[in-house]
């Protein structure tokens, strides 16, 4: 698998640009080469164990405001770097923060907003 893994805003296809809303329940879950994730703005879903025992994945970088811990799945971010490094975007600093927690990220990540 890649190392660097980009969730786009949109992609195209058969000249149609699609919004990419979600990252499928398992999409990488248990991929050992994922070191750094960057998702999208329009993302609004991460599906259960969407990252689950990336143990190398060591940077995120949120871009979307949509997330909520309802549509962030159960053990989404479990088994990541402990080492990990969130960025996100600081309206939502607090709120990601609690709720990644809750989805499992461990309690030695590092949270900063996305400086420009």
């Amino acid at each position: 698998g890649a190392s660097t893994v980009k969730i786009p805003k949109s992609i195209e296809a058969d000249g149609v640009m699609y919004r990419v809303t979600s990252i499928a329940s398992s999409a990488f879950n248990g991929d050992e080469d994922v070191k750094s994730v960057t998702i999208g703005s329009n993302i609004k879903k991460i599906g259960t164990k969407a990252f689950y025992g990336c143990k190398n994945l060591k940077s995120i970088i949120i871009n979307t405001t949509s997330l909520s811990k309802k549509t962030i799945g159960n053990r989404a971010f479990k088994g990541v770097s402990k080492k990990v490094t969130v960025r996100v975007p600081k309206s939502k600093l607090n709120l990601y923060k609690t709720i990644l927690k809750s989805k499992g990220i461990g309690s030695k990540a590092k949270f900063k907003t996305k400086g420009k």
